[in-house]
Parts: C-alpha cells; structure tokens; sequence
C-alpha cells in the first residue's frame, strides 16, 4: 500500500472535503494513505437489534462441525479419554478471540482482514492466497459426507460426493445473494445437527461417561498421550472450531451481514441473477464524533455477542456432546480414527436403542459434512476473490462486469470444484480421514501466521489512528485491552508450537 499517515494539516483532526457517492455523501480524508483505510469517510450506521446480526456465527460453526467436532476430537477421546479437553477448549477460545479481531477491523473500515494484513506488506495477500485454497483442495468433506450417506443407501462414494460438489456449486450460482443462502442452509442444518446429538447424548450418556468427563477436566495441563499423532492433534486443534483461512472468512461474512461500515460496500452476487457489482474499492473510516463513537461500541458488543453465542457456545455444545457420545458408546475399543470409527458408532447405537436412532446419526454425520463442504467451498471463492479483486492490477482497474468480485467468486467457486472431482475420479482419493489430515495439518500452519499478524496490525493501527486525530486518543476503536494482547500472543504461541513438532515430526520421518 502506500506511505505512512499522517496528517498534513498540523492539527488534531484532519481536512476534509465533501464528494458525492450515488445518493450519500462521503468526507475524504486530505491525509496520504498508509495502514489506515481513511481514504474515505462516512457516518457509522445505526446497529440493528441483535437478532438480525446473527448469521456470520452460525456458518462458522456449521463449516467447523465436520472435521475436528464429529471426527478428530470423537476420535481421541474413543482412545484417550477426555484427557485433551482443555486443548480443545482453549482452541476454540482462541478461535472466538481471532474471529473478533478479525470483525474489528473489517466494522471499522468496511475491507476484510486479508486486505489489512496486505496494508503491512504487500506480498502478503499472495501468501494468503495460497494459504486460502492448498489446505482445501482435498475434498475429504464431500467423501465423509458421501460415505455415510452410502452406509444408508449404497452407491458409489465418488460419484455421490461428485454430485454433493456439483449441487452446491448450482445452488450458489443460481441465488441472487450468495451470503444468503449460504447462512440459510448452514442455520437449517446446524439446528437439525445440534438437536439430534443432544437427543442422542441424553440417550447414551450415563454416569460413568460424565465421571470420565468431569475427571479430564479437573485435569490441566496435561502431557500428550502416548501413541497420538501429532499430525492428527494439530488438525484436531485447528479444525477445533473453524480452523485455517475459514476464521479469515469471518470478515467477508460480517461485510456481506453488513456490520458497522461495510454497508457501504458492495455485497457478492451471483453474475447470472443478480445486480452489476461496482468496483471493489478501499474502505471507509468514521469520524470520532460522539454518536460515531457511540455507535461504534454497540456495533463492537453486539459483534463480540453474535461470535459467543452463535459461533462459541454452539460449537462448544457441538463439541463436548459429539466427545460424550463417543465415549459413552466406543471408549476402550481399538478402532483406529476413521469414517470406520463413525460407522461402528451408528452400528452401536442402533443395538443400544433402534434402528432409526442409527440412521439418525448416519443422517448427522452426512449434515456435518455436508455443512462444511458448503462452508469451505464459499469461504475459498470469498477469500480468493477479494485477494485477485483487490490486489491483482489489472483486475482491479478493470470495470467489466466480469472482472467483479462476484464474477471472480464464481470463477474461483467452479474451479474448486472441477479440482475436487478431479481428485476423486483421476487421483482417486476418496479417503476422507487421509484428506481431512492434510488439509488439518496445513490449517494450523496457516493460523500460527495469522495470529501474530493480526497482533501486529491491530496494535500499529491503534497507534496511527490516534496519531491521525486526537480525538481517538481515548476511543479508539483499535486499542486492545491487555487480555485480549495476551490472547492472540498465546494463539501465535499456541498454533506455532504444534506446527514446529508437526515439522519436526516429518523431517524425522523423512530423514531418520
């Protein structure tokens, strides 16, 4: 991006003049541009009820719920007990930390998170870029899903996740607003997975499996258990949640929601039924006057609130009642962690109970999946489409329709998937565990990066914009309570430490 800011004008606040933009007037900074997107200004919006802000949780929680919730995690407890517990708990809090960092930048200034992270060194978009799509080319979200579905009703996995991919892809091209849809399949599907594993627990689980639970979490810290993978653990940790570039994903669906100042900017639309999309432009900043201020900290609560309930709580919920159905009905067995681990699981619940109960829970294995193949593929084309949108020259400066975000999106949406079918019918990879490591593995790699980045930008921004005007000296709506500072410097810790002994682990592997 361009020089640092500062202000020309020698004052506490900066010059302005007036321009206008369709139907709304807009205050441009006369300030050169650095970190800070201040090269437009605009009243912040009024914040609506909470009720109508949820939805960027919730599809969090629905893309997390098919790989760490229903497979890793499950799994380890199976062999280990609850002995991870806290690990996990502390992933997932972690997780909320990130995401609301990761909601305040883009409130504030209407652009994603990966756009800021760009405004500290250019390159970093690329690197994103690739760090958005390697991890989730391997479609072992469509195979989980198409494997359970095939313990029902037969078939070919590969031609059933084949078509899930296909489905999915005509559904979001063929919507108006994608980010609608996307939060409408997620928010059925989460309430129809959440019901039926609380109906399942409150069936299966008995006194011996809460004593076990109640003992593992009385137990902090703990050592590693002998004989796991540490390949399997950091997958586990990052899909505990969202896990890799899908936490980034929390600022395209909070702009798309339109919290705080991306009201201002254009939403995703399918290039085929919906509106010509403008240019993708930088964002926008507010002037600190008291109702800004003001409305800043309801948009600030009321965002901090919609990623507890919906993305937190829910997931936690998801969590620890998918772990307790595990333990209760295969702990002690010595099943290997696999779609095999999940089938038995259905298989033990059908003898305990009926058999409509294990179709019940094939049909939620099948959901999970499903709700993260939707997930990852929206979250891959978003990401992928702002980074080329905002950072590739020529695309940028071009206003065919074509060359739109949502035009990219699609792009990137259909390649995705002629990728992940070609993986499935010319690799033949249909392996869902061997995938769902890999793209795991990678994730956590992914969030050590993002986690000392968002530490650094957030805080250099804290400071240029209090030097920008004096009057966020005292509000700024960039300044990290000292818990907050500690807890992205223990996610970098956290998510780094594992990526260096899943290093570690491969060059022994490889090297002896």
């Amino acid at each position: 991006m361009n020089g640092p800011l500062e202000n020309k004008s020698g004052k506490g606040a900066p010059q302005t003049k007036s321009t206008s933009e369709g139907d709304r007037e807009v205050s441009v900074p006369l300030l050169s541009q650095g970190r800070l997107p201040a090269c437009r200004t605009a009243p912040l919006s009024k914040p609506p009820r909470f009720w109508r802000l949820v939805g960027p949780g919730i599809i969090m929680v629905a893309t997390s719920l098919g790989s760490g919730e229903i497979y890793f995690w499950p799994g380890i407890t199976m062999q280990h007990g609850f002995l991870l517990i806290w690990p996990a708990m502390i992933a997932l809090s972690l997780q909320y930390v990130l995401n609301t960092e990761f909601a305040r930048y883009t409130i504030a200034t209407g652009e994603t998170i990966i756009t800021g992270f760009a405004r500290l060194w250019a390159p970093l978009a690329w690197v994103f870029l690739v760090c958005s799509t390697l991890p989730w080319l391997w479609p072992g979200w469509s195979t989980g899903g198409a494997t359970a579905l095939s313990w029902l009703f037969g078939g070919r996995v590969d031609v059933m996740a084949a078509a899930s991919l296909i489905l999915i892809g005509i559904a979001l091209t063929g919507t108006r607003v994608v980010y609608k849809t996307v939060e409408r399949i997620q928010m059925l599907l989460t309430v129809f997975v959440i019901v039926s594993v609380a109906l399942v627990a409150l069936l299966v689980v008995r006194g011996p499996t809460l004593g076990a639970f109640a003992e593992g979490l009385s137990s902090f810290p703990t050592a590693i258990p002998e004989g796991l993978d540490i390949a399997t653990l950091l997958a586990a940790l990052a899909f505990c949640g969202a896990g890799g570039s899908v936490n980034l994903a929390t600022s395209h669906w909070i702009r798309d929601k339109g919290f705080g100042m991306s009201k201002l900017v254009p939403k995703v639309k399918s290039p085929l039924t919906g509106e010509k999309v403008a240019v993708v432009s930088e964002g926008y900043f507010f002037e600190p006057s008291d109702e800004n201020l003001s409305r800043w900290k309801s948009w600030w609560r009321l965002a901090r609130r919609e990623q507890f309930l919906s993305f937190w709580l829910t997931g936690a919920a998801g969590l620890i009642l998918l772990m307790l159905i595990s333990h209760a009905l295969l702990y002690g067995s010595d099943l290997e962690i696999g779609m095999e681990m999940l089938r038995t699981e259905g298989a033990v619940l059908g003898q305990s109970l009926t058999g409509v109960m294990q179709t019940l829970f094939y049909l939620v294995v099948a959901a999970i999946f499903f709700t993260s193949e939707v997930g990852v593929l929206d979250h891959v084309a978003r990401v992928s489409a702002d980074i080329i949108k905002t950072n590739c020259l020529p695309v940028r400066n071009s206003s065919h329709r074509y060359a739109s975000e949502s035009a990219l999106y699609f792009c990137v949406l259909w390649v995705m998937i002629f990728f992940a079918i070609g993986v499935l019918f010319v690799a033949d990879m249909t392996d869902a565990p061997t995938l769902l490591r890999i793209a795991g593995s990678l994730s956590g790699i992914v969030m050590f990066l993002y986690s000392g980045l968002a530490l650094l930008l957030v805080r250099r921004l804290a400071r240029e914009v209090a030097a920008a005007d004096k009057r966020f000296e005292t509000d700024n709506p960039f300044q990290l309570p000292t818990w907050r500072t500690v807890a992205l410097a223990i996610a970098t810790l956290f998510y780094g430490s594992f990526s260096l002994l899943l290093i570690i682990n491969i060059a022994t592997t490889l090297f002896g």
